[in-house]
């Protein structure tokens, strides 16, 4: 194997795959050490792809477009544009969460920002990310955050100066993660965050075809026995007639 020798130093370590909750840490390397890391699969709480803002309280100009959100209708964004979106849910307490966004931005560099933060009551705000200048292709974002002891809306803030219009913010889907308490939450086969005929469906083609991915298969046991049967399509059934 090849020497792989990295310089004493600050990093910041992100370990993610499609289906895995982001693992998200800092490090000082001074000498070798070995990272142990408990990795579950994810688990989400609430997905939007943004085929509309049912979700979202829209205090202002935010767009969506071909389920894309925009930060504002038009090619450019405005002077002096102050756009908020409060989300009409909340996010549990103790419990550590990512915020995955798949977006693209061109912003003035330092005077006008986007930012994500989360409230209760629109106050006791915690900011989550602060975007400023230009990237303007399609890329992922895990941002990490916990919440204690109250429950948060999130919130999605864009602002302008008097100066210069840029593209603006471009938000294709959103998810927030929790990491379960054991190998995976069972039921949202799917992950949209919500449990519906839609899993039970996933299920039933796992039961007749077999096929499924560790993710998938961890997802269908209900009762933890390794195999996936009818017992677990009846299980996830009961589930929906009891939130239903």
């Amino acid at each position: 194997n090849p020497d792989c020798n990295i310089p004493e130093g600050d990093y910041k370590i992100n370990i993610y795959s499609d289906n895995l909750f982001p693992e998200i840490f800092n490090i000082n390397l001074s000498e070798d050490m070995n990272i142990e890391i408990d990795c579950k699969w994810k688990s989400t709480v609430y997905f939007d792809d943004f085929t509309s803002l049912e979700n979202w309280e829209n205090q202002s100009d935010w767009f969506i477009e071909e389920s894309v959100l925009k930060s504002q209708p038009d090619f450019l964004y405005p002077n002096t544009l102050a756009n908020l979106l409060v989300s009409n849910f909340t996010l549990g307490t103790n419990q550590n969460y990512i915020l995955n966004i798949n977006q693209k931005y061109e912003i003035e560099w330092d005077n006008d920002n986007f930012i994500i933060f989360s409230s209760c009551n629109n106050f006791d705000n915690d900011t989550l990310l602060v975007q400023s200048g230009h990237d303007f292709e399609w890329h992922k974002l895990n941002i990490p955050f916990r919440h204690e002891d109250i429950e948060r809306n999130i919130n999605l803030n864009f602002y302008s100066d008097a100066s210069l219009n840029y593209r603006g913010v471009y938000l294709d889907d959103l998810s927030i993660y929790k990491k379960p308490e054991f190998e995976c939450d069972n039921s949202d086969m799917n992950q949209d965050g919500e449990i519906n005929i839609i899993d039970v469906v996933a299920i039933v083609n796992l039961v007749l075809y077999g096929n499924g991915t560790s993710f998938e298969n961890c997802i269908a046991d209900h009762d933890y026995d390794q195999v996936i049967n009818v017992i677990d399509i009846v299980s996830l059934l009961n589930i929906i007639f009891e939130n239903n």
